[in-house]
């Protein structure tokens, strides 16, 4: 479900580009499962296993954080109706 919301996205910021839109899709996917990766490891290698769920809420805050200035971004950038 997550992909499919990612994949919508990123297609919705590149309407006249499918094919480039899917490639940053395909890039961001891969990008973000190794920086997680290593981020996971990192606490895991640092703290133990049981601070591995605090990567996970780290990372819904900042997903957090980034959907909402890319939504003030939007709406704040779309012609005003007349």
């Amino acid at each position: 479900m997550a992909a499919n919301i990612n994949q919508y996205v990123v297609a919705s910021a590149a309407n006249e580009a499918p094919d480039f839109a899917n490639g940053l899709f395909l890039s961001s996917c891969n990008i973000g499962t190794t920086i997680g990766a290593a981020a996971g490891g990192f606490f895991i290698s640092a703290w133990g296993t049981q601070y591995v769920v605090l990567v996970g809420i780290l990372a819904l805050i900042l997903n957090a954080v980034f959907i909402f200035l890319r939504n003030n971004q939007v709406r704040f950038t779309e012609p005003v109706p007349k």
